[in-house]
């Protein structure tokens, strides 16, 4: 499996004991598709993100739990019961989709997600940032930022503020060595030509006496 989108999103894993158990296999076997399933997907939207911190922070305070972020600790399985009560409470939905043997998942920057193993598997992740989505890699800095500095999460994995510095400079250094190497008729404003001589003047005829 492989996962990417540009920018730190937490996730979290789960047995698949525990949620098959719970009536996740009814789910399982309604769905349709051609290779062996790996893993069960959920994918929040990251405009979401605020109401779904809320209600899992509300979860944890009546489990007795204080952890430093409720979605950057991966401490949640958001299962079935859980989302039927997002809905509820928050009107939140996400979107649910299998992962087959050989597919890839992209998510994207800033999106919370949590994965299903169903059965054994090696997961391959890879993280980058996109030009479209570099405005969410900064404000996800920002997410991180009151993060606690032992946490897993405080440190800037990404870079993009960094990835932003140096694509600049590279720009600019494109620039100046693209005018630096043009003709001299078009990196030069065109030179003013003098204006042609004026005509001597017409001699008069000497007056009449």
């Amino acid at each position: 499996s492989g996962s990417g989108g540009g920018g730190g999103s937490a996730h979290a894993v789960a047995s698949c004991r525990d949620e098959v158990s719970g009536g996740e296999g009814d789910w399982l076997s309604r769905q349709r598709g051609t290779g062996a399933i790996g893993a069960v997907w959920d994918i929040w939207a990251a405009e979401d993100e605020p109401r779904l911190s809320a209600f899992l922070a509300r979860v944890a305070s009546e489990r007795g739990e204080a952890p430093a972020h409720p979605i950057h600790d991966q401490c949640f399985y958001v299962g079935r019961a859980l989302r039927e009560r997002l809905a509820a409470e928050e009107g939140v939905r996400g979107w649910r989709f299998v992962q087959r043997q050989g597919e890839a998942v992209f998510i994207p920057a800033g999106c919370p997600h949590q994965v299903l193993n169903v059965r054994a598997c090696i997961k391959v992740a890879q993280d980058f940032v996109s030009p479209e989505h570099l405005p969410r890699c900064l404000s996800l800095l920002d997410a991180f930022r009151p993060l606690p500095r032992a946490h897993k999460r405080s440190e800037d994995l990404l870079g993009p503020k960094a990835i932003a510095a140096h694509a600049a400079s590279r720009a600019l250094h494109a620039l100046g060595a693209h005018f630096l190497h043009q003709p001299p008729h078009e990196s030069q404003p065109p030179q003013r030509q003098a204006p042609p001589p004026r005509p001597p003047p017409t001699p008069r005829p000497p007056p009449l006496l």
